[in-house]
């Protein structure tokens, strides 16, 4: 049987010739978007990695309801690849190159190698869609990164049935986990595909398949065991739990979704447009599962795999632009199964072996064509302000530059606005452990506990630099916020001296003013970010 299996799932080196083909294609879809400025989720991550690099555990001097694993990634992407904008992505061009391969190698364990040459190529371009975010190191290519391997060791698994198999797969998923909450639902995905697979398979067979589960589940559980060890015995397990788990309960209550079925459909429709024809496609592999022959043999894998895709997608009814990276694998493979389908429907004719490979060309070169401004043509500035509006991400280095240039290391600076990734670009420790103002304005039970803890963190630490972001989204995601902290603000700030304003008057337009320039001068701009100094 063994042998029949490995004839079967053999690949051919002209199927490895195409994969790396492929593997280029997401080199040069990456290639131009390299030194594109973080954003804040990046920020975040590479800070709190900044300060893993220097022996600081998560949680100590930061705060965040991210799961630790993100950060630990972070850190092995800054030593390998270097502490800037250009290292981060250029981690996060190799983290996508894996996940093709664990793509195209789980797709092949499905069904035939077109549909896995396919569904790799499929996943290689909508995952670097700028209307997703695929350009950004987000958390979410990590998850699925992880989540992916565990998924094919799993199959493997099933296949050759040996226990310290799915163990291992259960390390995998777990770690998975850890990069981020939504991880849970592969491992969801994972033991129930195990349980509907042991309930069909003849004679049945329930103590050897709550096993298989249970070794998936204590695979899972060792990561997260070691990590909350490791949290435990630097000091901060109590500050990780609270964040993490009793602070990000609450948060996922704060939206309902009729809230944000508005947000939903905008981000929806900006998918959609550039990814029409490749969707249309995928559409068609939905209807094969039910309707043919090899679609049927992978419906319990396709089903299952659509489902918790989507669940992945829902916690906190906040649907951010990156969320749908999750959706892109099942996409992906029913991109490959209608291939496979429109292949074998087809008449036994000249163009058969070129049709299907025409089609995936095709569609996919028409995703690229429609973002190709932003994926080949356009500066940072012009990237950044198309994906992020008048966020200060490309002035955060700027500010970082000023500020580094002024302090010493050990000086702490201050930042009153949700932008993490000045701390970076500064590499200077943050006056609180609040990098995010979000949680301060939030309708939650713990919001004026924390803008107690903020302003005592700020004043206790005397900060060297006082930095204010007058901009609405660098603070609150609703109307209905507290201003207590900026009321506060206001006040504070009088204990230092104006050294910097930065006027974002256009998208494409910024002014800075610093040291004597910048003490008089008005802004022109609601979009403006005060830099203060510590009077002397």
């Amino acid at each position: 049987m063994s042998t029949i299996n490995e004839l079967k799932l053999s690949i051919p080196a002209w199927a490895w010739l195409i994969l790396s083909l492929i593997l280029i294609g997401v080199f040069l879809l990456r290639l131009h978007l390299l030194p594109l400025f973080l954003e804040r989720d990046e920020g975040e991550y590479a800070y709190m990695a900044q300060l893993m690099l220097k022996g600081i555990p998560p949680y100590a001097q930061a705060y965040s309801m991210k799961l630790p694993g993100i950060y630990a990634a972070y850190a092995i992407v800054l030593a390998i690849f270097g502490q800037t904008p250009t290292g981060i992505h250029l981690g996060l061009m190799a983290v996508n190159m894996i996940t093709v391969v664990l793509i195209f190698l789980i797709a092949r364990r499905l069904t035939d190698l077109p549909m896995a040459l396919a569904a790799s190529a499929c996943f290689a371009v909508l995952s670097a869609s700028p209307a997703i975010h695929g350009v950004i190191a987000n958390a979410e290519h990590f998850v699925l990164l992880a989540a992916l391997a565990g998924i094919l060791v799993l199959l493997i698994a099933i296949e050759t049935d040996k226990l310290l198999h799915f163990f291992g797969s259960g390390l995998l998923l777990g770690l998975s986990f850890l990069m981020k909450q939504h991880g849970a639902a592969f491992i969801a995905f994972a033991c129930s595909y195990l349980c509907i697979k042991g309930i069909y398979k003849q004679p049945l067979r329930f103590r050897s398949t709550l096993i298989k589960i249970l070794l998936v589940l204590a695979g899972v559980l060792i990561p997260f065991g070691v990590t909350c060890l490791i949290l435990l015995m630097a000091g901060v397990f109590d500050k990780f739990w609270f964040w993490t788990f009793t602070y990000a309960r609450e948060y996922i209550s704060i939206f309902t979704f009729s809230e944000t079925l508005p947000m939903l459909k905008e981000k929806t429709a900006s998918f959609v447009l550039p990814a029409f024809f490749i969707l249309l496609i995928a559409a068609v592999g939905l209807g094969a599962i039910f309707f043919t022959k090899k679609g049927r043999a992978q419906f319990v894998f396709m089903g299952l795999f659509l489902v918790f895709s989507i669940l992945s997608v829902t916690p906190g009814c906040k649907f951010d632009n990156h969320y749908f990276m999750f959706l892109i694998p099942g996409l992906s493979f029913l991109f490959g199964l209608a291939i496979q389908a429109l292949t074998d429907a087809m008449p036994d004719i000249k163009v058969k072996k070129y049709l299907p490979v025409g089609i995936v060309l095709l569609s996919l070169s028409h995703s690229v064509y429609i973002q190709r401004d932003l994926l080949f043509r356009a500066d940072m500035i012009s990237v950044s302000r198309l994906l992020y509006g008048e966020n200060p991400f490309p002035e955060a280095q700027t500010i970082a530059k000023y500020i580094r240039e002024h302090s010493n290391n050990s000086d702490r600076i201050a930042i009153l606005g949700s932008e993490p990734e000045i701390l970076f670009y500064a590499d200077r420790t943050s006056a609180t452990g609040y990098i995010y103002m979000y949680p301060l304005m939030e309708r939650q039970p713990y919001a004026s506990l924390m803008r107690t803890e903020a302003i005592a963190e700020i004043e206790s630490s005397q900060p060297e630099f006082f930095v204010f972001v007058g901009l609405i989204r660098s603070w609150a995601q609703e109307l209905d916020y507290d201003r207590a902290i900026l009321n506060w603000a206001k006040e504070y700030s009088n204990k230092y001296e104006r050294v910097g304003l930065i006027d974002i008057l256009l998208a494409s337009r910024t002014e800075y003013y610093w040291d004597q320039a910048a003490a008089d001068i008005r802004p022109k701009s609601a979009h403006r970010i005060f830099v203060y100094r510590k009077k002397t």
